[in-house]
């Protein structure tokens, strides 16, 4: 063949000649013909081809160089030679017969068909060099764009046929190519003798010629093998402790449990049988006589604490009398401060009130709840908001998304054949793929492109809102389906004559074809976006089709009210769709904070229940009803409405004063903090009131001075506990968390406000109350006045309960040693399960029980085949202009060997461990490509001339390959190409794809490259532990990318990652950090505030210290065994936890500390006594409204608040009626000496006070 002969249907026409080769004598040509095919051009000089087939050679092999093949020379050489060969090599006939002549539209005998003999080495060698060259969207090859349908599967038979097919099939060559591979060297086909074509081949790894470069690592697999540069050595993977084959922790908790169970066994019956062997020598009186004693001795086996009064004195520490007089001064001053009160109630009770009332007035002024869940998860100081700052500053925020996931409701798969390459392949579809049910889904795809929202005056249509990258040629929206493929046209699939599974089929495998683009003017992100439900890569087996909307997202708030009202209009469509034939799950980017918000709405009745359950039950059990003649008169309901008042009173004050100071509340603050804040004032109350009616009138004292003296005994206890929790919860307020820093502060200025009403306003309260009931009159009828009754003292069956029964039986020496046995146990089963906890949050659970959110996150993790987007991003101050700068990032000819996309390429080829799927796509790379292309960059007077449309008189920008754009020409260029629009004439035109991975920055001196980004992909993230593992290993790779760039550049930029969902997971990573933190600070909190308050008695505060941190442990160890996992929620409920703990512990110790009885049991039967009653009753059977909860429609109350708040009260009562008495009882603090001096003193003051006064008696 030789020559044009006019033209045929696909283009110019070849000549039909059987001539001898000719010589070549156009000096233009050759000089064309050294630089395209240097090989035939140093053979020979006479050849089959005119001047006029090398111009056209040329500029097909540059459009071949242009799609990426350039990329890799020794790529480029092996293929030039393919074509080389076949049009200009003078042995033509040894390797091509021709099939089929036909005739020009000039009447010349032209080619039609013919058949290429090509050697199997070749091709093979030609397609290996080739079939790892980066293509033009990540994680894809220039092969999938030159195979026809084929895609990813591309063979080298596959890839030689479709460029030897004609546009009739999809392909480009004017006439009909068929290739014939072969393994041998000569071929007899119809007698006529053929040689195939069978040229040399350069791998990838090497040198096509002299002077020029082996591929890169990014662009060819055994380049990487040879890299001197070797990529950084994961860090080994952590493997799970282990001892003798099983759980390491769960061994070593047993082993300990064994080892302290023995331990106490042992020591229980060596005193066991010392005790005897002592009471054997001493007979019973002597023993019960010597328990009267004064002197210190040791009775069956426990020390006494009763000593001579100058014995006493004498051993006195400092410390103790400090502790003394520190506890002295505070019974003192509550006791003066309690009579003051009770002697003037009105007016202090409307002062605390007005007071009250200002603080909580905030709420009508600057009142504010977040529901944002960035503003309530991420720090501001975090390092994930602040690279999501950044990006969005930089670049722009990541678009909105609006979804659909539609999948039939008739399963049935289908088998059908289709055309591929001239052959029909069956298959089996997927039903997504009904030709019905395809069209049905279009209907609602394009109904919802015509969804119109209203603002005041103004319509807001989805074209209006939407990313539409080629805007304003092409105002199409980047809608994200298959319905692309089709141009969203709805004839196309009506059409039976339209092979619409073969259509989609060439489409899933090569979207860069023109034929696939959307009507946006631009292909699918990828064919796992658009479908899912399928296995490794059989995309005809789909199970459901995806629809993503994406809407501009501004960086200004403000500016997204449309965007807003138009997901409404959105979200209130899809509710309201229904179908016959389908389901369509659904989202809009505001669902998540909608539903949250309704969620909270949703259980407002729960949460009102559950407080009235509370409140009715505080109002009754306060009450000592005596007889039922005088119920009405010593029922308390009046002051327990007023005591759960001030609960309320506290929570509005704390939540007036955050905001005047323009503090925003949060609804897990307004939902729990309620709870909280009524456990302890209750608690408190119960205490007060209760010591009250317990205690008896001296002779002589007036009721306000006994309200005093009671004041004076059970205030410090009281502002023990609040001060220990409100510590606890300022400190947990150093966290960085939004959420849980909110909620610490709210919750311990509720506290103080608690207390302090509880000292004043319910103070007087009470005293009037008193009054009342010492007057006869009725409870809330206070006007109403009875006779009067008889009173009859009794401490209550409760009381009797603990007293006669319950202490005796807890603190005999064998329950003591099995209650250890049992909570060493407990303890150890918890500590055993620690590091089995999960951490993180499923979205589900944040989600109402009638969610439609529900629907769509169960299909996502169901139906999702591609990681969200991450990008790594280089901040500004990076000198792009600069080659060796270049070198560092890009992975052309000349950049070095671990540049940082070579590293990006290493990671995503370890995806297993890195969780980055796809290798990133590289804007510098595309911009040398770009300016290499003499078909792309034009300009005119500074001017951008699109390759597609540009005049004549348009100039040429373009560079030889072997010169790389710098300086200003880089930055001049750059424009150009950022604002190039791809299309047939110039594929690498950057506008779609990388117009906002590149800020340019414009001043007088031109523009230049501030920040920038590459984007890719995530593997699939199903579970919380992918999403922060994801983000773990996207900052490591991160972090060696800028030593890398740093190390070898004077620059101080960095690297970073960014994905839109890396915000709402990096609290994971700090997770176990941050939740030791918080409770390390909480308790240390507790441990001082108690050290003080209890006299500097630092046994009391480690006792209670240890108690708290086993009831934590416990409540951890039930998260693991009831499915409650560790985010931020949990953390607050856990410091939640600590501060209840207070309640349970404190009041107990602190009456330990301060009994005069003689041993450490007699003093802990005694605290259990005056405390066991109020504590069941004023905090553990108050708290039981929670129990209604578990029937609340948001998940997360149902786990994260009824489960944990269970646990919280039920295993704060049992260590607190339990384990705290055994442990006082063995370890408890000894009687401070300056105490017992004192209640001695006041005990003979008190003796001779009544003998004096039987004396008078008597006179």
């Amino acid at each position: 063949m030789y020559g044009f002969c006019g033209e045929n249907d696909f283009g110019d026409a070849t000549c039909s000649y059987n001539g001898t080769a000719k010589r070549l004598k156009d000096e233009v040509a050759l000089k064309t013909l050294e630089d395209i095919c240097p090989d035939i051009f140093q053979e020979t000089n006479v050849l089959c081809c005119s001047p006029e087939q090398i111009g056209q050679l040329q500029k097909n092999l540059e459009i071949a160089a242009t799609l990426g093949l350039a990329r890799c020379p020794s790529c480029l050489s092996n293929f030039r030679k393919n074509f080389c060969q076949f049009a200009c090599s003078p042995r033509q006939s040894q390797f091509l017969k021709i099939e089929k002549l036909g005739e020009s539209d000039e009447g010349d005998v032209v080619i039609e068909k013919l058949t290429y003999f090509m050697s199997r080495s070749y091709a093979e060698g030609m397609f290996a060099s080739c079939k790892d060259i980066q293509g033009l969207t990540p994680g894809s090859t220039v092969l999938d764009l030159m195979c026809g349908g084929w895609g990813r599967e591309c063979t080298p038979e596959r890839w030689l046929n479709f460029m030897g097919s004609t546009p009739a099939d999809d392909g480009f060559s004017p006439f009909e190519i068929k290739y014939h591979l072969t393994s041998d060297s000569e071929l007899i086909i119809d007698g006529q003798k053929f040689n195939p074509m069978n040229e040399n081949t350069t791998s990838c790894s090497e040198s096509p010629y002299t002077g020029a470069e082996a591929c890169t690592c990014l662009d060819c697999e055994a380049a990487c093998q040879l890299n001197i540069a070797s990529p950084p050595p994961l860090p080994a993977e952590k493997e799970d402790f282990t001892l003798l084959h099983h759980d390491g922790v769960s061994v070593l908790c047993l082993i300990i449990f064994c080892f302290v169970t023995a331990f106490l066994l042992l020591g229980f019956f060596y005193f066991k049988i010392q005790s005897r062997k002592s009471l054997r020598f001493i007979p019973s009186q002597v023993v019960e006589k010597s328990q009267d004693l004064t002197d210190s001795k040791k009775v069956g086996g426990e020390e006494t604490h009763q000593m001579p009064d100058t014995e006493i004195i004498s051993n006195i520490s400092y410390l103790q009398k400090l502790g003394a007089a520190i506890e002295r001064c505070l019974e003192q001053n509550f006791c003066q401060w309690g009579t003051y009160v009770a002697e003037h109630p009105l007016p202090i009770m409307a002062l605390s009130l007005v007071a009250s009332f200002a603080l909580a007035s905030g709420l009508l002024f600057r009142f504010t709840v977040t529901t944002d869940p960035v503003d309530l998860w991420v720090s501001r100081s975090s390092q994930a908001r602040q690279d999501m700052e950044y990006f969005n500053k930089h670049f722009e925020p990541f678009y909105r998304v609006e979804q659909m996931i539609v999948t039939p409701k008739n399963k049935s798969s289908f088998v059908q054949s289709v055309k591929e390459k001239n052959q029909l392949k069956t298959y089996t579809w997927g039903p997504v793929f009904n030709r019905d049910f395809l069209l049905e889904v279009l209907d609602l795809q394009l109904a919802a492109e015509r969804l119109v929202a209203r603002n005041k005056n103004k319509t807001i249509t989805l074209s209006d809102i939407c990313v539409a990258p080629l805007a304003p040629l092409n105002k199409n929206c980047a809608i994200q389906s298959i319905f692309g493929f089709y141009q969203n046209q709805r004839s196309l699939l009506e059409d039976k004559n339209f092979d619409y599974l073969g259509h989609f089929k060439d489409c899933a495998g090569t979207m860069g074809e023109m034929k696939c683009f959307a009507p946006y003017g631009g292909p699918l992100q990828s064919t796992e976006v658009a479908i899912g439900g399928f296995q490794n890569s059989e995309y005809h087996s789909a199970t459901a089709l995806i629809i993503t909307i994406p809407v501009i997202n501004h960086y200004e708030q403000t500016l997204n009210e449309d965007a807003l009202l138009w997901e409404t209009v959105f979200i209130d469509f899809l509710k309201n769709y229904q179908s016959e034939n389908l389901t369509v799950a659904f989202k809009a980017e505001r669902s998540v904070e909608d539903e949250l918000e309704r969620g909270s709405h949703s259980d407002i009745l729960t949460v009102a229940i559950s407080y009235i359950i509370m409140f009715v039950y505080i109002a009754v059990a306060l009450g000592e009803v005596n007889t039922c003649k005088s119920m009405l008169v010593d029922s308390k309901i009046s002051l327990g409405f007023a005591g759960v008042f001030i609960v309320i009173v506290s929570v509005l004050s704390s939540l007036g004063i955050f905001s005047f100071a323009g503090v925003p509340a949060t609804l897990i603050i307004i939902e729990v903090i309620p709870f909280l804040v009524l456990a302890v004032g209750v608690d408190n109350i119960f205490i007060l009131v209760q010591a009250y009616q317990r205690d008896e009138r001296l002779p002589d004292e007036t009721v306000s001075k006994q309200i005093g003296r009671v004041v004076g005994q059970v205030a410090p206890s009281m502002m023990l506990s609040s001060l220990s929790m409100s510590s606890c919860f300022f400190i947990g307020a150093l966290t960085d968390m939004p959420a849980v820093k909110l909620f610490a502060l709210y919750a311990g200025v509720a506290l103080l406000i608690n207390f302090f009403l509880q000292m004043t306003c319910f103070l007087c309260l009470f005293t009037l109350d008193v009054k009342r009931q010492e007057n006869h009159r009725l409870d809330l009828f206070c006007c109403i006045r009875t006779s009067k009754q008889e009173k009859i003292n009794t401490k209550g069956v409760l009381y009797k309960f603990f007293k006669n029964v319950y202490a005796p039986l807890l603190l005999n020496n064998f329950s003591r040693v099995l209650v250890l046995i049992t909570f060493l146990g407990w303890l150890c089963s918890s500590v055993a399960v620690l590091n089995k906890i999960d951490i993180g949050l499923d979205q589900e659970l944040a989600m109402p029980e009638d969610s439609y959110m529900l629907n769509y996150f169960q299909y996502l993790s169901k139906y999702l085949s591609v990681g969200p987007p991450v990008y790594f991003v280089i901040t500004d101050g990076y000198n792009y202009s600069d080659q060796s700068s270049q070198n560092r990032i890009c992975a052309s000819h000349g950049c070095d060997e671990d540049s940082m996309m070579v590293q990006l390429k290493w990671m995503a080829d370890r995806s297993n461990r890195t969780y980055i799927a796809l290798r990133p796509v590289s804007w510098l790379d595309t911009y040398f490509e770009y300016i290499h292309s003499p078909s792309c960059c034009f300009h005119l007077n500074n001017t951008h001339c699109p390759a597609e449309s540009r005049r004549k008189e348009c100039q040429s920008c373009s560079l030889p390959r072997s010169q790389r754009p710098v300086g200003d020409i880089f930055n001049k260029n750059l424009r150009n190409f950022l604002q190039e629009i791809p299309s047939q004439a110039c594929s690498k035109g950057g506008r779609a794809q990388f117009g906002s991975a590149v800020e340019l920055k414009y001043s007088d001196k031109g523009a230049a490259v501030g920040a920038t980004n590459f984007m890719t992909y995530h593997t699939i993230l199903k579970t919380s532990k992918d999403f922060y593992e994801a983000l773990r290993w996207s900052r490591k790779i991160s972090g060696w990318l800028t030593d890398k760039i740093q190390n070898d550049s004077n620059s101080n930029v960095r690297v970073f990652p960014y994905s839109i969902v890396h915000p709402f997971f990096e609290q994971y990573l700090t997770m176990w950090p941050d939740t030791f933190n918080s409770l390390s600070y909480s308790i240390l909190a507790i441990f001082i505030v108690t050290f003080l308050f209890l006299g500097l008695d630092i046994y009391s505060a480690i006792i209670v210290v240890i108690t708290i941190v086993m009831i934590i442990v416990n409540l951890m160890g039930l998260m693991y065994w009831w499915n409650i996992s560790l985010n931020a929620v949990s953390l607050v409920n856990l410091v939640v936890g600590v501060g209840i703990s207070v309640e349970f512990c404190s009041h107990l110790t602190h009456s330990f500390a301060i009994s005069p009885e003689p041993t450490r049991v007699k003093r802990a039967q005694s605290a259990l006594q005056k405390m066991g009653c109020s504590i069941l009753s004023g905090i553990t059977l108050t708290d039981c409204g929670i129990l209604v909860l578990a029937f609340a429609k948001s998940q997360i109350f149902q786990i994260f608040y009824f489960r944990m708040y269970v646990g919280i009260i039920a295993f704060g009562t049992l260590h607190s009626l339990i384990f705290l008495p055994v442990l006082l009882s063995l370890i408890g603090p000894p009687v401070n000496k300056q105490k017992m001096y004192d209640h001695i003193h006041l005990q003979d003051i008190a003796s001779q006070s009544r003998i004096s006064q039987a004396n008078d008696a008597s006179m």
